[in-house]
């Protein structure tokens, strides 16, 4: 559920030290978005926009992929401030514009969206 303090270690489990450095950057990239973090000299379009393209860098596979997604999952599961978490599916609808998940995610991701989004 939804944290103030940046995540430690990836989501997902990688053995890859690169991106544990990545996911961890990246999680700091949602909360910018989100506004649970201050960002200096940068915009939430500019933050969005970092997001997608790390995560549409084909070298890196679905890997980042799902990572990406299950911190957005974090991050707007049990969020107390409205305008984070409106931000928080804003910036999962941004991605899925751009890249799916991993097959082996998509079907947690399409319930975890189906519950979100539902009555």
């Amino acid at each position: 559920s939804w944290s103030k303090e940046p995540i430690p270690k990836p989501m997902l489990l990688t053995h890859e030290k690169s991106l544990r450095k990545d996911a961890i950057e990246m999680f700091k990239h949602v909360q910018a978005f989100m506004g649970d973090r201050p960002v200096r000299n940068r915009e939430p379009n500019q933050v969005a926009l970092e997001v997608v393209q790390r995560c549409w860098d084909p070298a890196l596979g679905t890997t980042m992929r799902d990572e990406i997604y299950i911190q957005l999952c974090k991050q707007t599961s049990s969020n107390k401030n409205v305008t984070s978490c409106e931000l928080g599916w804003l910036l999962i609808f941004i991605c899925l514009n751009f890249f799916p998940p991993s097959q082996k995610f998509y079907s947690y991701l399409q319930g975890y969206i189906t519950r979100g989004t539902s009555g």
